[in-house]
Order: C-alpha cells, then sequence, then structure tokens
C-alpha cells in the first residue's frame, strides 16, 4: 500500500500560524498574517486558527491477512467433531507522515499508533457451540517520535500482546447466548499511566467480562 494526499485540509495553530507568516515570501501580506493580532507591546493578543488546504500525507505500508478454515474429520476424527479456522492480519508501516509548512510530522511508531500489528483469531465451531481466541500483539514504540533520546524518560516501549476470549451457544432457533472475556491474563503494559486509552482501553480497565443473551424474530 502506497497512498499519497496533497492538498488535505489541516488545521493550523498559533505557532503555525506566526511561522507561516513570517517565512512567508509575500510577508505581510497572505492570509496566515491575517489570522493573528498583536497587542502594542508585540505579545499575542487574538488568532483565528483556521482550516488550510496546505497538508500532504504519505502512508506506505505492507498489509497481509490469511484466513483457513477446514473440518477435523480432515486430520482423521468424526464427522462430528466440528471446523476450526484461523485468520490473522499484519501490517508494517515502512512510512506514515504529514508534511505542512516546510515541516514533517510521523504518524506512525508511537504506542498509540504502532508500526506493527498484528491480529491472529482462531474459532472453533461444532453445532449451535462457537469459541474464539484471539491474540492482538504490537510492536516496539516510542512514547514520543521526533525528540531527542534525552527528553522523555523510558521512552521506548517493548513490544506488547494481550489475549480475548469469546463463548457463544445457539440455545433454540431464537435465543442465543455468549460470554466473553476481555484481556483474559489481565495483562498491562509498562508506564500504563503514559498510554493512549483509545487503544489501550482493554489492558487499562484489566480483564473484564461479558455476558449476553440475544432473541431473534
Amino acid at each position: 500500500m502506497d497512498v499519497k494526499v496533497k492538498n488535505a485540509i489541516t488545521s493550523l495553530e498559533p505557532d503555525d500560524l506566526m511561522a507561516a507568516c513570517y517565512d512567508s515570501s509575500s510577508y505581510p501580506n497572505n492570509a496566515y498574517c491575517n489570522a493573528f493580532q498583536r497587542s502594542s507591546d508585540g505579545q499575542l493578543a487574538n488568532f483565528q486558527a483556521g482550516y488550510f488546504n496546505i497538508a500532504q500525507y504519505e502512508t506506505r505500508a505492507l498489509q497481509s491477512s490469511m484466513d483457513y478454515y477446514t473440518p477435523l474429520s480432515r486430520f482423521g476424527l468424526s464427522q462430528n467433531a466440528g471446523d476450526v479456522e484461523v485468520s490473522g492480519n499484519y501490517t508494517h508501516y515502512l512510512k506514515s507522515q504529514q508534511s505542512y509548512l516546510g515541516n514533517t510530522y510521523l504518524l506512525s511508531g508511537t504506542t498509540s499508533a504502532p508500526n506493527d500489528l498484528f491480529t491472529l483469531n482462531a474459532n472453533y465451531i461444532k453445532g449451535p457451540f462457537s469459541g474464539q481466541w484471539q491474540t492482538i500483539w504490537y510492536g516496539k514504540s516510542n512514547y514520543k517520535v521526533q525528540v531527542p533520546a534525552t527528553t522523555y524518560e523510558n521512552n521506548k516501549r517493548p513490544s506488547f500482546a494481550y489475549f480475548n476470549l469469546s463463548l457463544s451457544y445457539q440455545i433454540t432457533k431464537n435465543f442465543s447466548g455468549s460470554f466473553v472475556i476481555n484481556n483474559i491474563t489481565g495483562a498491562l503494559p509498562k508506564y500504563p499511566g503514559t498510554y493512549s486509552v483509545t487503544r489501550y482501553y482493554d489492558m487499562l480497565i484489566g480483564r473484564s467480562f461479558q455476558m449476553s443473551i440475544g432473541a431473534h424474530f
């Protein structure tokens, strides 16, 4: 996968606006200079952040997936032994970045957006019963990228994996039940207070359980 987007919309903060204004060859007659005002003593008094079609995005990644399904009878078991399915997805980001106003910002390689991501699902199905064991793995990452090595203590983070288990049963034609254990081992990354809540929610709250009954008519 190799995707490039030009003239993308991005929002500029006060420091971006001032840099764009003073570095422009048309200073002071450009839209960036009109987006902020200074007081009589030269301090920033007011600004109007806006959206500009100036950003460029580039993402280059390797993606692979696999899916294998087979009845267990193929391995010499009985015809009613059930079926298994194994599926997985792997993504490796070679480059993911945003550029505007002469600066380039990396969008991957952090704990919230690792360069390597892998998901493996192992399913077992037998009649009305099905179960899934899910493995989710994130590769090595950094708390922050594009900063000196000494800026943050323990900036480098090791790879991390956690596991989920789900079981379901078709009780009748119209009723089904399910039971789920998220983060079954209670895995927790090092220095948990600095991780993205969005990506690491299941790990940060610890092992959790869900049970439901569904009705279908």
